[in-house]
């Protein structure tokens, strides 16, 4: 699934840089994925020391992506592993049963859990969370193709400081799929990207082309 362009650069940068060795397949193919890593950013969001302030990152994108599970995952990282005080709150009360799904993610890992429908609602909750190290922030999930769907979206956090989003996607999406949802999300500053189901797809080419085209690193 990678794009040809960027197959044929990275291929023969690979090759160029061979110095006359024999041109083994495993050689070759090790050389091309350098050249391929090489061009990838990487982001490391959650910092190893404790903030003064809590640091505060929404999950964003597509619907079922997987957005609530991987903030469910990561909350239990940053609480079990890095005994960071983790605060969720969830802005999605429009999916059927989202928030009883992470309410049993926040009392399995007792966490506190609070609930926004505005951007004055979401004020006062990350307020509220400010003894917490890291405020995890659940969205709706929200079709790229309309764009007022996604302007509602960005509504309710223009209000907010210290905040940094993630963009789900899912790997299994077509290639020209993931390109439009990035672009129709780009208003929001993305921090970083965030690939769900990478076990579900046999061309996760889709997935490094977006890494290759934008300038959005990956977490």
């Amino acid at each position: 699934g990678l794009d040809e362009k960027h197959t044929f650069i990275a291929l023969k940068k690979a090759l160029s840089l061979m110095n006359g060795a024999p041109p083994g397949e495993k050689r070759i193919m090790s050389a091309f994925c350098r050249q391929i890593l090489e061009k990838i950013s990487i982001a490391t969001p959650f910092r190893e020391v404790v903030p003064s302030k809590p640091d505060v990152f929404s999950f964003i994108g597509p619907t079922g992506v997987g957005k609530t599970t991987t903030l469910a995952k990561l909350a239990a990282y940053l609480k079990v592993q890095c005994r960071f005080r983790v605060g969720v709150i969830s802005v999605d009360t429009y999916r059927i049963g989202a928030l009883d799904q992470l309410q049993t993610y926040a009392d399995i890992l007792e966490l506190p859990l609070l609930v926004a429908q505005n951007a004055a609602e979401l004020i006062e909750s990350i307020d509220r969370l400010q003894r917490m190290d890291v405020i995890l922030i659940d969205t709706v999930g929200k079709n790229c193709l309309q764009p007022r769907q996604v302007a509602d979206l960005q509504e309710v956090f223009t209000e907010c400081s210290r905040l940094q989003h993630f963009l789900v996607l899912s790997a299994a999406a077509k290639n020209d799929d993931l390109r439009q949802t990035i672009k129709h999300f780009r208003d929001f500053k993305i921090n970083s990207l965030i690939f769900t189901k990478i076990d579900e797809t046999l061309t996760p080419g889709s997935m490094i082309n977006q890494l290759l085209q934008f300038p959005h690193p990956i977490s």
